[in-house]
C-alpha cells in the first residue's frame, strides 16, 4: 500500500469514527425542546415557554401566525405600542386567555386570531386602527361578553363572531360597510345590535340562530337580504326594512314566526310580507 493510499485510509477511518461518535452522542443526549421566545428580525415567531402572563417584547412589530397558539396556561397578554400586525391564528385556542387589549399602532389582524379562546371575556380594540375584522376573528369565543370596536373599522368578515354565545349586545361603528356571511351566526343571547348607517352589504346567515334578537332596523344603504340572513331568530318581533331593499330571499326570515315587518307601500318588503303571509305595517 502506498503512502497516499494509507493517508486516504486514515482519513476515511477518522471521518467514520467521527460520524459514529456524533450519532452516539445525539442518541444519548437528545436535543431539548427550545425554551424562551423565538424572534426573527421584528417578528415574534414562537413563544416556547409555558406561562400564565406574557408581555410582547419591545421592538416587535409583528406577532407571527400561530406564534402563541394553544398556550393553554396563558391568561393574560400585554401587547405594547409598536406592534402593528398579528398573524393568522396567533392566539388560537388559548383556552384560558381572559382579556385582550390592542394598541393604537395595531393595523392588521390575520384570520382566526382569537378563535376558540373559550375563556376570553373582554376584547378592547377601540384604540387600534384596524379596518377589517377578518374571517373567524373571535369565532368560538363562547365567554365573550364585552367588545369595543375601533372607529376606523369598515368591515366585519365571515364568521368573525360566530358562536359567541355570551355576547348580549354590541355597538357597531358607523363606518362599517360590510358584514360577512355567518358573522354573528349562533350568537344565541345577542338581543341588541344597531346596524351602522353606512352599511351596504349583509352576508348570508349573518345573524342566523340569534335566537334572542328581538328587533332589527335595516339601514337605507342595504339593497339585498340574502338567504337565511335572519333564519332561526325565533324571538324576532319587528324588522324595519326600507324601500331601498329591492331583493329579499325567500329564506331570509326562515323560522321567524313572531315577526312583523315595517315597510313602505309598494316596496319589496311589502310584497315579501304579502307573499309569505307575514304581518306588516307602514
Amino acid at each position: 500500500m502506498t503512502k497516499k493510499q494509507r493517508a486516504k485510509l486514515v482519513i476515511f477511518v477518522l471521518v467514520s469514527v467521527a460520524i459514529i461518535v456524533t450519532a452516539v452522542w445525539q442518541h444519548l443526549h437528545p436535543a431539548e425542546e427550545p425554551t424562551g421566545v423565538q424572534i426573527e428580525g421584528d417578528a415574534l415567531v414562537r413563544l416556547h415557554e409555558d406561562v400564565e402572563s406574557y408581555t410582547v417584547p419591545d421592538g416587535v412589530s409583528v406577532i407571527g401566525s400561530f406564534s402563541l397558539s394553544e398556550h393553554f396556561s396563558l391568561q393574560e397578554i400585554t401587547i405594547p405600542e409598536g406592534v402593528k400586525e398579528i398573524g393568522g391564528s396567533a392566539l388560537w385556542n388559548c383556552t384560558n386567555l381572559k382579556q385582550v387589549e390592542l394598541p393604537a399602532t395595531m393595523q392588521t389582524l390575520g384570520i382566526s386570531v382569537f378563535a376558540d379562546c373559550i375563556a376570553l371575556q373582554t376584547a378592547d380594540l377601540q384604540m387600534s386602527n384596524i379596518r377589517n375584522l377578518t374571517d373567524g376573528t373571535f369565532g368560538g369565543c363562547t365567554s365573550l361578553t364585552e367588545v369595543y370596536l375601533p372607529s376606523a373599522l369598515q368591515s366585519i368578515s365571515d364568521r368573525a363572531f360566530r358562536e359567541c354565545k355570551s355576547l348580549k349586545s354590541l355597538t357597531l361603528p358607523d363606518g362599517i360597510k360590510t358584514i360577512g356571511e355567518e358573522a354573528f351566526a349562533e350568537c344565541s343571547v345577542l338581543f341588541d345590535i344597531k346596524l351602522p348607517a353606512e352599511l351596504q352589504t349583509i352576508g348570508a346567515q349573518a345573524f342566523a340562530g340569534c335566537s334572542s334578537l328581538e328587533e332589527v332596523a335595516i339601514p337605507a344603504g342595504v339593497t339585498e337580504l340574502p338567504r337565511w340572513v335572519f333564519a332561526d331568530c325565533t324571538a324576532l318581533r319587528r324588522a324595519v326594512i326600507p324601500a331601498t331593499v329591492r331583493t329579499i330571499d325567500d329564506l331570509a326570515f326562515q323560522n321567524c314566526e313572531k315577526i312583523a315587518i315595517v315597510c313602505e307601500p309598494g316596496s319589496a318588503a311589502e310584497q315579501f310580507a304579502i307573499e309569505h303571509e307575514i304581518l306588516f305595517e307602514y
